[in-house]
């Protein structure tokens, strides 16, 4: 299941005058999300979607170095989804800019949570532990990283 997107839950509207043919495709829906099914690769709309989605990535993710991050909370947690989403598609990852700005609100949150003010919510902190926890260092960080059974500020003392 190569970049498969999933559906999401979502309650649906019914009203009382409600047109047959919407209510027909909202109950397929509903059958489809209760099984799981994400959106199948020969699905007629998943071109059409593919592309409304990496246009909304690549312009939003765009701004973070522009504009600024506007709100944390919902930008982890959509980029959080696009990393697992699409983990088998590093070319869709770099196309639309999502693991530039994912590093950028990383050190953002981080740098945050170090000044004691954090900016997520418990439950976007959790997914962006649980992301950080998986990920490989940079590699300017296992250079300069204490070894082991040493501390930060024992490896920065020369010796005597």
């Amino acid at each position: 299941m190569v970049g498969c997107l999933p559906l999401r839950s979502r309650p649906l509207a019914r009203t009382s005058s409600s047109d047959r043919a919407i209510q027909v495709g909202a109950d397929s829906l509903t059958r489809a999300e209760r099984a799981g099914q994400p959106l199948p690769a020969n699905d007629p709309d998943r071109p059409a979607i593919m592309r409304s989605l990496q246009l909304g990535l690549v312009t939003r993710n765009a701004e973070f170095s522009s504009l600024g991050i506007m709100n944390r909370e919902t930008a982890m947690e959509t980029l959080l989804f696009v990393h697992q989403a699409f983990a088998a598609e590093p070319g869709f990852l770099a196309a639309t800019r999502s693991t530039t700005a994912l590093d950028v609100l990383a050190r953002s949150v981080s740098a945050d949570a170090l000044r004691k003010n954090p900016s997520l919510s418990p439950r976007a902190w959790g997914q962006f532990l649980a992301y950080a926890k998986t990920r490989r260092p940079p590699p300017w960080l296992n250079s300069s990283w204490p070894r082991r059974g040493t501390s930060a500020r024992s490896s920065r003392v020369p010796p005597r």
